[in-house]
């Protein structure tokens, strides 16, 4: 039976940390994650006016499609995120990825 949507932080095998829109799904004999939008954050400071920031950077930096499939065997934990500030920042940045065209190089 496949779940509800939720917002996640995935810690994968790979030491990177995600946070996504997530759906897990039953595949045969396994469960997969599909995730939109997943982003990295980066802890910045803005010297200027001396003050610490999280920027927020697509995991796929040149994709243009914002789906992401990915195998449970690739995630260490995941944990749903509830906050709904962080939520509503995420849910811009994803409208803004999505509703961008593909630039020419």
């Amino acid at each position: 039976m496949d779940k509800e949507e939720f917002h996640a932080v995935i810690k994968l095998v790979s030491g990177e940390e995600i946070f996504a829109k997530v759906c897990p799904c039953e595949e045969e004999d396994k469960t997969i994650l599909i995730l939109d939008c997943p982003v990295t954050f980066e802890n910045i400071t803005i010297r200027q006016i001396g003050v610490s920031a999280v920027r927020i950077n697509p995991w796929l930096k040149i994709s243009d499609d914002p789906t992401v499939v990915m195998n449970m065997d690739k995630v260490i934990t995941m944990t749903e995120v509830h906050d709904k500030h962080l939520i509503k920042v995420y849910n811009r940045l994803s409208l803004i990825h999505i509703s961008e065209p593909t630039r020419p190089y």
